[in-house]
Order: structure tokens, then sequence, then C-alpha cells
């Protein structure tokens, strides 16, 4: 996870942010009293701890055909929801909605930034 900062000369530049610094401004997000704030604080602390869980190499691999990727991942997500929403039963025994919902908004972010980086 990187943050942007100000080098000497006043330039934005991006440096790794520690887990540290990622709770404490999770924390702060969390308590700002927004409720979708606090939500997307959650989305932003669950993306960084399944992040360690996956190889080091370049998010980009898991996207290889690029703007089809995501839309792909993102379909996957919604039809998950579709069937928590018309399940008979109350708990499934993986992946709430909640969890799915967090899910979409990490998607929807990766996507953003792909979008952004690649100019489209």
């Amino acid at each position: 996870m990187t943050s942007p900062r100000q080098d000497e000369v006043g330039r934005v530049v991006r440096v790794p942010i520690s887990t540290k610094e990622l709770l404490v401004l999770q924390k702060q997000m969390a308590n700002s009293g927004d409720p979708i704030m606090a939500i997307f604080a959650k989305a932003w602390l669950v993306q960084h701890l399944k992040s360690q869980d996956y190889n080091q190499h370049s998010r980009d691999a898991y996207w290889p055909f690029g703007l089809v990727s995501f839309v792909q991942m993102l379909h996957v997500k919604v039809q998950r929801l579709i069937s928590l929403a018309t399940a008979k039963v109350d708990r499934p025994n993986f992946e709430s909605a909640t969890d799915t919902g967090l899910d979409l908004i990490n998607y929807a972010a990766f996507m953003v930034e792909w979008l952004e980086r690649n100019k489209r």
C-alpha cells in the first residue's frame, strides 16, 4: 500500500505506508461519525490485510484482460449477491453479503486505479 506525500521540493510522490500508519488512518476514518466513511475504512483495511495473503508480484497479473477482467470479477460478485438475496437460508457458510459488498468496493477501486493509470 502506498500513500501520496510531498518530497523535499513539494512534488507529490507515492511512498509505502506501514500497517501501523494504515491502522491509524483506518481508525480515524472509522471514527469520523460518517457511516459511509467507516465502511470505506473497513474495505481499505480488508484490502490491505488480504493483499498480504497474495504473492508479491504486480496486482496487474490478476487482470490479464484489462477492463474485461474487472468487469468479469464485478459480475461474479454481483452474481454472489443475487444468490444471497434469493437464498432460502439466513446465514451462508462463507462470504456474507457484507463480505461481498466490501469486495465489490475494493474491486471497483482496483478498476478505477487501473483506468486512471492507463488513461482510459
